[in-house]
């Protein structure tokens, strides 16, 4: 219940509302549940990653549209749905200099929600932020357990799609490793 409480506490301080255009970027574990979420609050979900595996997981389990961002222009995408840009923009891929990107995919008072971990100091245009009249939210917490764990029972939230890798507890170190070295092969591990 961890993993999802942290995205719907994401998705509730960024307001996502039902008929809303929702881009999540990156579909590690915490950006496919965003993902998810969104979708269970009525919204459509376009999703990015670069990842073709976290791609195609996103498209089966998470998002209306999964794209991979190498191969395909995701502003374009957004505005194929909506002209004038997403409501809300999910970044969990933790690398503040996507910003300004960020922003130019949003609508005018469309809203950015910073989910992921960000160990860069953040440096962004102010005049196009400013024009735009963008929301931030920066979550860093998670829901109430409770309001989560009724979504597990009718399966409205799908997570065992989404672990690729199981690890006895005596081969954390291995788990780890592959996490450090080729951070793409995992999605889900379980210890």
């Amino acid at each position: 219940w961890q993993m999802p409480a942290v995205a719907a506490h994401g998705l509730r301080l960024a307001g996502v509302r039902p008929d809303e255009l929702v881009v999540v970027m990156s579909q590690g574990l915490i950006g496919q549940l965003s993902a998810q979420m969104a979708r269970l609050r009525g919204a459509t979900v376009i999703s990015a990653d670069v990842v073709q595996k976290r791609v195609d997981l996103s498209g089966l389990h998470s998002a209306d549209i999964a794209i991979n961002s190498r191969q395909d222009d995701l502003a374009q995408v957004v505005r194929q749905y909506q002209a004038e840009g997403a409501d809300v923009v999910i970044d969990t891929t933790g690398v503040s200099s996507l910003f300004d990107y960020w922003v130019s995919l949003i609508r005018r008072e469309g809203r950015i929600c910073l989910q992921g971990y960000y160990p860069d100091p953040f440096h962004f245009e102010f005049h196009p932020t400013h024009e735009k009249r963008a929301t931030v939210t920066f979550p860093c917490s998670r829901e109430d357990p409770a309001t989560i764990v009724p979504l597990f029972e009718p399966h409205k939230i799908r997570i065992k799609p989404l672990i690729t890798h199981r690890f006895p507890y005596h081969k954390a170190k291995e788990a780890y490793d592959l996490v450090l070295n080729r951070p793409e092969a995992p999605l889900g591990i379980v210890l």
